[in-house]
Formats: structure tokens, sequence, C-alpha cells
């Protein structure tokens, strides 16, 4: 509890007091081409795309010999956040994220998790939100409608298809964000 108290704090500190009025659409995976996956292998990581932005980020050297990489859960939220992080200027509104990981769909819509790794992730995610004036739910997507995702965690880059729009450079992964997640105790 007094985690989420201190996230509050912080999104109070930084509050302007404005808070536009949200279009009533929701928009969804077909509208901003979002997509986000995690690969379990220490040695791969998770992307994010989207409309042909890109990124990949590989999970810390330290996670190989942990358990932190058999806790799909955790390593499917890493890409949620990270994309937020990254777009929230492009993706200001209702969105609707669709995910392969039907338990984190629930974390996401509840914003409750047993695993405190889980939840400092979703705290975060959740702050990221409302200070972006960011409207989230979450429902479940096919893995295999999770290509594009799929693909780039996995840096199966032939695997694309040459229809799939993909900058060449990817999207530079914040300094922050990589200290939280090497930062982040393997024992949680």
């Amino acid at each position: 509890m007094r985690e989420g108290m201190q996230i509050w704090l912080e999104f109070l500190s930084d509050c302007n007091g404005s808070c536009p009025i949200t279009d009533k659409l929701w928009y969804d995976v077909e509208t901003l081409k979002l997509f986000t996956d995690s690969a379990g292998s220490a040695d791969l990581g998770c992307g994010c795309y989207l409309s042909g932005k890109w990124t990949f980020f590989q999970w810390p050297p330290h996670w190989a010999n942990s358990k932190v990489t058999r806790n799909i859960t955790f390593l499917e939220m890493v890409p949620v956040l990270l994309a937020i992080l990254l777009w929230c200027t492009d993706i200001r509104n209702r969105v609707l994220l669709h995910i392969d990981n039907s338990a984190l769909v629930s974390v996401i819509n509840n914003q409750i998790s047993k695993s405190k790794r889980v939840m400092h992730l979703i705290r975060q995610f959740v702050l990221v939100c409302m200070r972006e004036n960011i409207i989230f739910k979450a429902v479940h997507l096919s893995s295999k409608e999770n290509f594009i995702a799929d693909c780039i965690s996995r840096k199966q880059w032939n695997k694309l298809p040459a229809d799939v729009p993909l900058n060449q450079v990817p999207k530079v992964i914040p300094v922050a964000f990589r200290r939280m997640i090497s930062e982040m105790k393997l024992s949680a």
C-alpha cells in the first residue's frame, strides 16, 4: 500500500491540474498497430512495435541463472511498460491493449498481482498513463495475431512479412528504463 501511495504522491507533485476530455473511441491494434511480446529465453528479450517504429530490449545478463525468466507475466509486462514510455505522446487517449498472455490481461485490467516484481511495473505503467492522460484496457490477442512483436522479441527478422513496415533504426530505450529493469530484485 505504501508503494501505491508513493506513486500517487509522485503523480500529484507533477500534476498541472488539467485533464482534457478524451474521445469515446477506444484505439485498438487495428488503429494504432501497437504490438508487444516477450521471449522467455534468457538470451533473448522483448519487442515493441508501433506503426513501423520498433525496439528490442535484451534481458539483462544476470537474469540468465535466475527464476525471473520463468515468470512470463512479468516478462510480458516489461514491453507493455516500455511501449507506453516510448510512445505515450503517440497513443494518448483511450488505448485497447491486445496482449497474448491472458494472465497479464487480468493483471492490467485489475491493476493487481501477487508478484511484487509485476506490481512494480504495474505501478510505473499506471503512473505514466495518469501523467499522459491515457485510459487503458487490456484484451486477449492470440499469439498468432501478435507475429510482428513475436518476431522482434526473438530477433527473427527474416520471418517478418515484406509488407510489414519497419523503420531501419530501432527506438532508443531510455536509460532510466534500462536501470529500473536491471536493478530489480530477482527474489521479488
